[in-house]
């Protein structure tokens, strides 16, 4: 009897360690570094497609950026969602170490046979930068958004939008919408990757004082690159 009480206390204790051991597992340089990685890949995505490919110019201007991705069930669910933000210094014009960011479910108008999508997001202005210093924020909601330039096209939004949105759908789409759902600072991740247990956002993007591994400068020399070119 006495065994058997025990053993009824005791299963919840060792499930919620094997939860958090595996949770601290899932967070590592090297699992990091792999968003990163994919993070360039998005961006990638992005600037290949000759559909959602943001002009030269529109980088320049930008002060920070979102590189984003995330799968859409059918119609309406979204989930996977994993991205990173960087922020731009405006006297000196390098480019922040990474914050970690993760998203919330929301509402997709439109969609159909949704699959992944790539997005980046510009922050064009001091008002679309504030939205990275919340705990929770929404692209649309919080600061007013515009869908970028179609196919390379110069990009009217650009000077007045806060925030310039471009997508990439790997899937049938039509006028795709993102309504509801949230970004909000990863912190563990962010812990994890600049080794300091409760650095803050505003520490990482403001401040200098987080760090890059190779992984961010490569995302970095890739955004610089696509910065310079003439497109």
């Amino acid at each position: 009897m006495n065994i058997s009480i025990s053993l009824k206390y005791l299963f919840p204790i060792i499930i919620t360690l094997i939860l958090i051991a595996n949770s601290a597992e899932a967070y590592n340089e090297k699992i990091l570094d792999a968003r990163l990685e994919r993070a360039s890949k998005h961006f990638n995505s992005v600037m290949s497609t000759s559909q959602s490919r943001i002009l030269s110019d529109s980088l320049r201007q930008a002060r920070g950026i979102i590189l984003r991705a995330f799968k859409v069930g059918y119609i309406v669910a979204v989930k996977g969602a994993e991205g990173v933000a960087l922020v731009r210094d405006e006297v000196t014009g390098s480019w922040s170490a990474p914050v970690f960011i993760t998203s919330g479910e929301g509402s997709i108008g439109l969609q159909a046979g949704g699959k992944r999508t790539d997005s980046v997001i510009l922050l064009m202005n001091e008002q679309s930068l504030s939205i990275l210093d919340k705990s929770r924020f929404q692209i649309g909601l919080d600061v007013a958004a515009s869908a970028g330039g179609f196919g390379g096209e110069a990009d009217t939004t650009i000077g007045r939008a806060p925030i310039v949105v471009y997508n990439n759908v790997d899937g049938i789409f039509a006028g795709i919408s993102i309504d509801g759902g949230y970004l909000k600072s990863d912190k563990r991740a962010n812990a994890t990757y600049h080794n300091k247990r409760k650095i803050k956002v505003r520490e990482i993007l403001f401040e200098d004082k987080g760090r890059k591994t190779q992984a961010a400068r490569d995302l970095i020399d890739l955004i610089e690159k696509n910065t310079i070119a003439d497109n």
